[in-house]
């Protein structure tokens, strides 16, 4: 039956929970895995912890964390989910996650 597995709920669950720790930022789901988050939501949380987009490349974005006083890429995909280890390692590089 559908729903009896919390890792396939019906179609109408929640979308899971953020979890803020010292400016950093995980996404679970209620089966413990990670949310799939897109680029356009990825984005808006680097730029809530202040990171900014410093200059275009030919297929990416360069962004500049002050946490870490370091560039780092993200792709132009807004629409796209972004993957799980990309996902990752972006937030490494912009100092959220260590």
């Amino acid at each position: 039956m559908k729903g009896d597995n919390p890792c396939q709920p019906p179609a109408q669950a929640n979308r899971g929970l953020t979890i803020r720790i010292k400016r950093r930022i995980i996404y679970y789901n209620k089966c413990g895995g990670v949310k799939k988050v897109k680029y356009s939501e990825l984005k808006k949380i680097l730029t809530q912890h202040g990171c900014y987009k410093s200059g275009e490349g030919a297929n990416h974005e360069e962004w500049y964390s002050p946490i870490n006083n370091k560039t780092f890429q993200v792709g132009r995909h807004n629409s796209e989910d972004v993957k799980k280890g990309t996902y990752h390692a972006i937030l490494k590089q912009s100092g959220l996650k260590k």
